[in-house]
């Protein structure tokens, strides 16, 4: 196993999100995971041994667990090529232990002790026939089965490694999850322990007499893990027309994702603008010894990052949901048609650009002049306004005595009783 220190969290930040780093530590590792047995939650059974009227009982230990995939990132898991589940399993188990007697040292009646004298032989003469027994060979195998299932995507694999890649099938369906999909792992079956006994006979001399014993122990163990998908959808919020006001310019999009995004940027006309570190990343190691990769988001401004149960309406042909939903904002200036992109980086090192052309124009009036005051032309990125014509006001003369009798005939009106 790895030094404790390794158990405790140890914050180490990263420029790129150390996935297959993290995957090639993690697959060497498993070595180690090889034989590592786990006393609390092992399984036992026994195997009886018969030698005339001298019964022995051999007790058989073994644990199976899921260490955990090689690849997880926040919990989650991804797709990748060569994406394996671990297991760290192990065994125990009893041996044919000399006859105790006082004063004198235990010791296993073996082949190694047999061939190298056969020291205090009458203690491992089980059945008195002054022939001594002895294991001659013990083997160990695991048979069981590896099942991944996905969906309605199941596959399963002998139980023949403690890392085992999950089958291509699977890791296809696996592509279009929504983050929040389970990966199911279930590993089932027994571990065989095989003892060669020689139970030499009296005869002339003693004559080895080979036979097998065998016992089982069974294993049954299950795990799931989150499994961020490859997908993303984007949506233009702003302009929506992708015509705009040149004093107002606005980039605004939303992207739905299948994984954390750790990286974003937006590109003006080819050339990058801005950029988002989104977050940062450090490892830890997990209860058995294995990597595991965590983040933490950024304080950096300019967009926004939400979590989704699901998408709620069908956005596109085929039934895909996203967990992850993002808004990025920019502002920039510019007159007339311009591309601007956005460019994502997820946590899974996946990426993809969108592209938008957009018009900003100025306003215009009397269908002539922009609103810099300056003649329209066919080159102008400015809106087209309507025109007006010049019209003379009528001038009309009233003489004076026109305005006293007007003047009189509304007092009068004013004072006269109803």
């Amino acid at each position: 196993m790895k030094n404790l220190v390794f158990l405790l969290l140890v914050p180490l930040a990263f420029a790129l999100p150390p996935v297959q780093d993290a995957m090639d530590e993690n697959t060497d590792f498993s070595a180690e995971l090889e034989g590592y047995f786990n006393s609390s939650i092992a399984n036992n059974s026994s195997i009886m041994l018969s030698f005339g009227d001298n019964d022995r009982t051999l007790y058989l230990f073994a644990s199976v667990g899921i260490a955990g995939m090689n690849l997880l990132l926040d919990n989650m898991t991804h797709p990748t090529p060569g994406l394996s589940v671990i297991t760290a399993r192990g065994y125990q188990q009893d041996h044919l232990v000399a006859i105790p007697s006082d004063g004198y040292p235990d010791f296993v009646c073996d082949r190694g002790w047999f061939e190298s004298g056969a020291q205090y032989a009458w203690r491992c003469d089980f059945d008195g026939d002054n022939c001594v027994e002895y294991e001659s060979n013990t083997w160990v195998f695991y048979n069981g089965a590896v099942n991944f299932t996905f969906r309605n995507v199941s596959e399963s694999v002998e139980f023949t490694s403690n890392e085992i890649e999950v089958p291509e099938a699977v890791l296809e369906e696996m592509e279009t999850s929504s983050g929040r999909e389970n990966l199911s792992v279930i590993i089932e079956g027994r571990v065989e322990f095989i003892y060669e006994i020689n139970n030499r006979t009296f005869g002339a001399d003693c004559a080895s007499n080979l036979s097998n014993h065998t016992g089982t122990v069974p294993f049954s163990v299950n795990a799931s893990f989150p499994v961020a998908g490859d997908r993303k959808l984007f949506f233009l919020k702003s302009p929506v027309l992708r015509e705009q006001w040149f004093r107002n310019n606005r980039f605004d999009a939303v992207v739905l994702s299948q994984s954390p995004l750790y990286y974003a940027e937006i590109l003006f006309d080819g050339n990058q603008s801005r950029n988002f570190t989104i977050r940062d990343f450090y490892n830890t190691t997990g209860a058995y010894g294995l990597v595991e990769i965590h983040s933490n988001q950024t304080s950096e401004t300019g967009f926004t990052e939400y979590m989704s149960q699901s998408s709620p309406f069908p956005l596109q042909r085929e039934d895909y949901n996203y967990t992850f939903i993002y808004e990025f904002s920019h502002r920039y200036s510019g007159l007339g048609l311009h591309n601007l992109s956005l460019s994502v980086n997820d946590s899974f090192l996946g990426r993809e650009q969108y592209n938008e052309t957009l018009l900003s124009r100025m306003l215009s009036y009397g269908g002539a002049y922009d609103e810099k005051g300056e003649r329209l032309s066919n080159s102008t990125p400015a809106r087209k306004s309507a025109g007006f014509a010049k019209q003379e006001l009528t001038v009309i003369e009233l003489s004076l005595g026109f305005v006293g009798l007007v003047l009189f005939l509304a007092f009068l009106n004013f004072w006269m009783p109803e």
